[in-house]
């Protein structure tokens, strides 16, 4: 066992004394801290502002949660921005600072620690790294790596390799207490497929989700008739959660700056107008059947006028 460190537990601690509550991030969601998440979507689905949207709901509190995620207690935030460049989280941190009063503002810029890191040569298998990275999160509730890719140079189909890579990031977790969440892309087949909600559905090796404790999705809908004006929504959920029951789906809409906010109310308005629209179509046939005649006379009517047909005549 040399190079290794192993504890014995106190069992007869365990057994006299019941174990503190779990820490979860979130109300609900089972995101446990001190333990490593993935939260996976493709491209261009609305992950950077899910996750800013988090931390800022973590480090503000409940005045800060946009998104309705419930934080069990707000603490320090740090988001590692690896894809965007500043410019573009400039203009995100301010739509969504537009949403926040100035309180809920002064809270999120004390405790959100936010690095735009676009080119930066981070690789989590460098003792150096690991160790500029354990040292940021000392007294931190939440890390976030946007995104996890840009953080290896490891071959991502690896099982091994990836194990490796999910190794350090429950170090971070395990030495910190922080809870760690890496934003993922999915894979190739789970998009053709839109099949985001797997367990699986992220990109690379499985064991990357198999490693982590807790697993999320988003997936993107455009909703949208004639009838009715369009909705670009967002759907968030969890495929993995080890410590309760996986929570209910979510739904966000797109507004404006690309902020992700609830849209039940917006889809009850949605459908109830659907409905009211979808009647007064109907009503409108009806009308249209009488005037040509009754029943399914009227109808053949209709159809026969709409062929060409002449009117049958009735017999003397």
């Amino acid at each position: 066992m040399k190079g290794m460190i192993l504890r014995r537990a106190a069992l007869n601690e365990y057994f006299e004394h019941p174990a503190a509550p779990l820490d979860f991030l979130f109300r609900d969601l089972g995101f446990l801290s001190g333990t490593v998440g993935v939260l996976v979507a493709p491209g261009a689905t609305g992950k950077t502002y899910f996750g800013l949207q988090a931390a800022c709901a973590l480090a503000g509190g409940s005045d800060a949660d946009i998104l309705r995620l419930s934080p069990c207690a707000s603490g320090h935030v740090v988001y590692i921005a690896l894809e965007d460049p500043a410019p573009v989280l400039h203009a995100r941190m301010h739509a969504i600072g537009k949403r926040l009063s100035a309180a809920a503002r002064d809270a999120v810029a004390d405790r959100l620690a936010l690095y735009p890191a676009m080119g930066a040569s981070i690789d989590i298998m460098d003792p150096q790294h690991i160790d500029v990275l354990i040292g940021r999160c000392r007294d931190v509730r939440l890390l976030i790596i946007d995104t996890f890719s840009r953080t290896h140079v490891r071959d991502e189909n690896a099982n091994g390799e990836m194990a490796a890579v999910m190794r350090q990031y429950e170090r971070i977790a395990a030495e910190t207490g922080t809870a760690v969440l890496l934003m993922h892309h999915i894979g190739k087949g789970a998009a053709i497929a839109h099949n985001n909600s797997h367990q699986h559905a992220a990109r690379g090796a499985s064991v990357i989700t198999d490693n982590a404790r807790w697993a999320g999705y988003l997936e993107s809908e455009t909703l949208g008739t004639q009838l009715t004006e369009t909705l670009h929504i967002v759907h968030f959920g969890a495929s993995k959660s080890n410590y309760v029951p996986p929570a209910d789906r979510r739904t966000y809409e797109r507004a404006a700056g690309g902020v992700l906010v609830p849209a039940d109310e917006k889809l009850r308005e949605r459908e109830a107008r659907v409905d009211k629209e979808i009647a007064a179509h109907n009503a409108s046939v009806e009308e249209k059947l009488k005037r040509n005649g009754s029943g399914r006379d009227g109808a053949a009517q209709v159809e026969g006028k709409r062929h060409g047909k002449r009117k049958p005549r009735k017999e003397a």
